[in-house]
């Protein structure tokens, strides 16, 4: 019986959200994160674990300021009060920007 599959290619596949990495590219970031790797049995957990933080932080932090983001999230349609705030938030956010063009311009 033949290993091999018909199916497809197996890089095709996904990975689970495991990486490989240099043994250079995780020094770099435990050096910087002070995370002890000798603690792990792969040292590539370390960084998918990371990843895996960061992605984590990136979503909360849409979902604390994008009002209309946890509903597209979830397949549904952003409610009218999500997508006034959202207007709100652009026009303040344009707003400030033109204060402080024209503060720099002063200087």
């Amino acid at each position: 019986m033949s290993q091999s599959s018909s199916v497809g290619d197996r890089r095709s596949f996904g990975s689970d959200g495991k990486e490989k990495y240099s043994t250079e590219e995780v020094a770099s970031v435990t050096a910087h994160t002070g995370i002890n790797v000798k603690g792990y049995q792969n040292p590539m957990d370390v960084m998918n674990d990371l990843h895996e933080e960061q992605d984590q932080k990136r979503m909360e932090d849409r979902f604390m300021r994008e009002p209309a983001y946890a509903a597209t999230m979830h397949g549904n349609k952003p409610s009218k009060g999500a997508k006034i705030d959202a207007e709100i938030a652009r026009e303040e956010a344009e707003m400030m920007e033109k204060k402080s063009a024209s503060l720099a311009g002063k200087k």
